[in-house]
């Protein structure tokens, strides 16, 4: 499967390297036209019925997809994709072998598309909120009795809790309660 793109001899034989991914063009109409307008080659040189592939040298690496991401309930997890994928809205940009009027001034500057921009945005949140997930899990992380007392000012108990330090290697956790004008204590 060789590229479409003027100059470039991705996966010809004569070439001798190993495989380069190629990339059909896109369904979406708009994103189509877009390749078409990108890609250094007269309008007409494209033959309607025919399947064109264009290779992974002429996109920008922020529009590959090379791994996989999802989150275990715990922590986000990162695994390598067995074939690369582009994203939703990536027009090649890179052509090496035609003049560099023809490499898109988005390739050079890396502005980043909506898309990009809010899959930023929410790894910043994640990263955030993971961050302040271990600053809460060290603050409240109990390993020691002497860790328990030192941290007994920071919980909260429930309603009729309280809690009494009889010595410094005890610590008693007291509900009272009143039932009847009598109260109870349960330790």
């Amino acid at each position: 499967m060789t590229c479409l793109v003027p100059g470039c001899k991705s996966n010809y034989h004569s070439q001798g390297d190993s495989y380069v991914p190629t990339f059909s063009f896109p369904t979406d109409v708009e994103t189509r036209e877009k390749w078409f307008r990108a890609i250094p080659r007269p309008k007409g040189d494209y033959e309607e019925n025919k399947r064109f592939l264009v290779c992974i040298h002429h996109f920008r690496e922020e529009d590959i997809e090379r791994n996989i991401e999802y989150y275990n309930g715990v922590e986000m997890i990162k695994m390598p994709r067995k074939k690369v994928v582009l994203k939703k809205f990536a027009v090649p940009s890179i052509f090496p072998n035609c003049p560099t009027y023809f490499t898109d001034a988005v390739a050079k500057t890396q502005r980043l598309s909506l898309d990009d921009k809010e899959e930023k945005r929410m790894q910043d949140v994640y990263k955030k909120s993971r961050t302040e997930f271990q600053e809460t899990e060290a603050k409240f992380r109990i390993s020691s009795l002497s860790c328990i007392i030192s941290k007994l000012h920071m919980i909260e108990l429930p309603n009729g809790w309280l809690f009494h330090r009889p010595d410094s290697s005890n610590i008693l956790f007291l509900k009272i309660q009143f039932c009847d004008e009598v109260s109870t204590i349960e330790r």
